[in-house]
């Protein structure tokens, strides 16, 4: 995945060479998230060491939002509600654990696996209480992660 720098068209290889180009290509201009314009306190040449790891964790989280908001909607079909699926293509939470509960759990609510339907998609059971590859479980960690993202910035 290429990363983009906010002020060229530049797209660098790793979150390492994109402080690297900032520094060396834009030394008087802010330090700026592309992804979100966050600033990180001045000019990339009078930035210390705290503050570009700050700069580097910001947007290393940037970028596994967004890559769970493309894989929710190439999944999905909808771009709205993005979320990530629990263990599948890239959500950093891995696999989903296994329900204790199951199978008297409350079925498509639960967030826990079941083992796949030998009928998968062409199961008519509405209350069918194992995975679909048509109805996937959601990972509550994404959307938390999400959550407390919205809630971090409105302060």
């Amino acid at each position: 995945m290429k990363i983009p720098c906010a002020h060229c068209d530049k797209n660098a290889v790793s979150i390492t060479k994109l402080a690297a180009h900032m520094l060396f290509r834009h030394p008087a201009m802010e330090v700026v998230c592309h992804y979100c314009d966050q600033k990180f306190g001045g000019p990339a040449d009078k930035l210390d060491k705290p503050a570009w790891d700050d700069f580097r964790g910001h947007v290393y989280k940037e970028i596994l939002k967004k890559k769970m908001y493309e894989h929710s909607s190439k999944a999905s079909g909808a771009s709205s509600d993005a979320v990530a699926l629990r263990g599948v293509g890239r959500c950093p939470h891995g696999a989903a654990v296994k329900c204790k509960n199951f199978p008297n759990c409350p079925g498509a609510k639960c967030i826990y696996s079941h083992g796949q339907c030998r009928y998968d998609i062409t199961c008519n059971k509405s209350t069918c209480p194992f995975d679909h590859s048509n109805r996937p479980r959601v990972c509550m960690a994404c959307i938390n992660d999400m959550k407390g993202d919205r809630s971090r910035r409105r302060y």
